[in-house]
């Protein structure tokens, strides 16, 4: 089941049965209500939307069309109403709470598990696009595990840092070291593929011994830890003006989703 409320400002949309818990947060936009229209799906997703001073109303998600064999899709406009001056945030069963990147091409996944997750498109994928959903889903970049949408006002846009990139690492939720640029050309052993050129890269998972990826921030936000796919590693590799971005990189050094930018914080714990 899914219920959703609302206080001061900020729109919930929350998923399976877990407690909903009332959140503030300031100047957000209101998610907008529909028409409620039949869902064929095995398990059929219920939304109830809550706008600012006004009682939670219940939505039925419309009829997909984006399906496959296990799983139904909507294009996350479909249930969030968000425009340029909006972060959509997903929420996930173990804490975690991801600002939604490029939110215009991402897709809310329910497996016919009633698990979901958000995805994104592949590129240059029209409205009507007749494509199937196994053809029209990236299979690099996930936030697994999503239990709640949230819409808030994005912050307000801060200048480029000035001062040196610099990387706080910590290992087991203890301080390790301190990545600088000079410290970066010593640890960087690996190479990975960045504007059709071969860069160096330190490796997180063996760059400070046998080591899993907790979490990374960046520009001032935390992002997703989880592989896109078997087998990726996370990366960090220094851009041309000296500041560090963080990657996930196939075996052969290729990048797999998104890039980061100005990368702070990198959480790490032993294997």
């Amino acid at each position: 089941m899914i219920g959703g409320v609302a206080v001061a400002g900020l729109a919930l949309f929350v998923w399976s049965s877990h407690h909903v818990e009332s959140k503030e947060a300031a100047h957000a936009p209101a998610a907008a209500t529909s028409a409620p229209s039949v869902i064929h799906a095995r398990h059929a997703p219920v939304l109830a939307v809550a706008k600012p001073h006004a009682a939670a109303t219940p939505v039925v998600f419309a009829t997909p069309k984006l399906v496959a064999k296990d799983r139904t899709a909507w294009r996350l406009h479909e249930l969030v109403d968000f425009d340029a001056t909006t972060d959509v945030h997903a929420k996930t069963s173990d804490g975690r709470d991801l600002i939604i990147s490029d939110p215009d091409h991402a897709l809310v996944v329910q497996r016919d598990a009633g698990d979901m997750y958000v995805a994104w498109l592949v590129p240059n994928v029209a409205d009507n696009d007749p494509r199937a959903l196994a053809d029209l889903e990236a299979p690099a970049a996930r936030i697994e595990n999503v239990t709640e949408l949230a819409t808030s006002a994005q912050a307000p846009v801060h200048a480029q840092p000035a001062g040196p990139a610099q990387i706080s690492v910590t290992i087991d939720g203890k301080p390790a070291t301190t990545v600088t640029a000079s410290a970066f050309a010593k640890l960087a052993t690996a190479r990975v593929d960045h504007k059709n050129t071969r860069v160096a890269a330190i490796d997180l998972g063996t760059a400070f011994g046998h080591t899993s990826l907790v979490e990374v921030e960046a520009d001032g936000a935390p992002v997703t830890a989880d592989a896109p796919a078997p087998g990726a590693r996370p990366v960090i590799f220094m851009n041309k003006r000296e500041r560090f971005n963080f990657a996930w990189v196939d075996a052969a050094g290729k990048p797999l989703g998104d890039k980061h930018h100005e990368v702070t914080l990198v959480a790490l714990r032993t294997r």
